[in-house]
């Protein structure tokens, strides 16, 4: 906290009020807002498919992306190739290239990097369960935030998963043991969690794990924000025309309450698909700027009488 002190000097010189201000953070902030976007890009398996998405959402207006179900094809010549394309479009790659996830940030965006895959790669999660997981830590208007980037195991069965071998429930029960040790954070999750959120949740690990969010004060920024428009962000109905889950918000938000009450926030859902069956979808976090808080302070200088002693 700071004090900026103002003195009026209209009725110099005899100034007659003194202003405090006084502003909850150090400076006011040089960025206005941070645009993040998550996207479950269904295996990249060729420099298209990046090329058409970032054409898709226009590239220019994102400064973080999150590629979920990333299973970048097993190809050194192929990964070189991807990395050198998104270079041209301004984006580095900030996490590991060999994950199903992964954190693209642009290279223009004026963010300090303190580290990645800090808590991914905590001994509290399995091998399987760090390569569904990754995270970010930067610092940004005096800021730290944390964004973790999840996509949630699709099969109930490990033996199912044969990129992983990991169940959907082994992964809830293992990443939950980090909500404690993260809530405190400025945070944000973001990905594809392969469970529509609903009244009924669809299996006990589900609904365990949305209890504990809840409890740490982690939201759905879905519900923060309100939109009008759009709610699903997956849809199978060319496949499965006559499914009751064709259609499902699978990707979602998450941040805590700590960051909620530092920005407003603008939620998009992209209306046309992608090389995917999932959209896009965006937040846009505006920073709040410190609200100052004023004293009014009256004071009424009087002139000092001197008295002669002729004695």
């Amino acid at each position: 906290i700071y004090y900026h002190h103002v003195i009026d000097l209209t009725h110099w010189p005899d100034p007659t009020s003194t202003t405090i201000t006084q502003y909850e953070d150090e400076l006011e902030p040089s960025i206005n807002s941070i645009s993040i976007t998550t996207y479950n890009i269904q295996k990249l398996t060729n420099i298209a498919k990046i090329a058409t998405f970032l054409t898709h959402i226009n590239n220019k207006q994102h400064h973080i992306i999150i590629l979920t179900e990333f299973d970048i094809a097993k190809n050194s010549a192929f990964e070189a190739e991807f990395l050198s394309f998104i270079h041209t479009q301004n984006y580095e790659l900030a996490t590991s290239i060999k994950k199903r996830v992964a954190i693209l940030v642009k290279t223009t965006f004026n963010i300090q990097l303190l580290n990645t895959d800090k808590y991914s790669q905590s001994f509290i999660l399995s091998t399987p369960s760090q390569q569904h997981t990754t995270d970010i830590t930067f610092k940004i208007n005096h800021l730290q935030i944390t964004i973790f980037g999840i996509y949630v195991p699709v099969y109930t069965s490990a033996a199912s998963n044969t990129i992983t071998s990991i169940s959907q429930k082994t992964f809830f029960d293992e990443f939950k043991q980090l909500i404690p040790l993260i809530s405190s954070h400025h945070l944000i999750l973001a990905g594809d969690w392969n469970t529509a959120p609903s009244n009924i949740p669809t299996n006990q690990q589900d609904i365990q794990f949305h209890t504990l969010l809840h409890t740490y004060s982690i939201n759905d920024i879905f519900h923060l924000a309100s939109p009008k428009k759009n709610k699903k962000t997956f849809t199978n109905i060319a496949t499965y025309p006559l499914s009751t889950t064709s259609n499902r918000r699978l990707d979602r938000f998450y941040s805590s309450l700590s960051l909620q009450q530092k920005i407003n926030i603008n939620y998009t859902t992209y209306e046309k698909l992608c090389f995917s069956t999932h959209l896009p979808i965006n937040i846009v976090c505006y920073f709040k700027y410190p609200t100052p808080i004023k004293h009014n302070v009256s004071q009424t200088f009087h002139p000092q009488t001197t008295t002669i002693d002729n004695r």
